[in-house]
């Protein structure tokens, strides 16, 4: 994350090789960001402190796609 008025890196999150590369486009709340990730994992980052957490999909199920909030609900397509 960038802080825009010093134009200075504040963090960064690496995404490793278990959880893959993304599997579709990410969401944005007000103080997070949702990542599909190709492992089987949403990772969900905390936009002020960068503490990450993942939530494993049940085993079997195909990753997610692009993300999108609606009405209060985050949804794959």
């Amino acid at each position: 994350a960038w802080d825009l008025k010093s134009g200075s890196n504040r963090w960064s999150v690496r995404l490793d090789s278990e959880s893959g590369l993304p599997s579709g486009r990410a969401a944005l709340t007000h103080d997070r960001l949702h990542l599909p990730l190709q492992g089987g994992v949403l990772r969900t980052i905390d936009l002020a402190t960068a503490a990450v957490s993942d939530t494993p999909l049940p085993p079997g199920e195909a990753p997610l796609g692009n993300l999108l909030l609606h009405r209060g609900k985050l949804v794959s397509y």
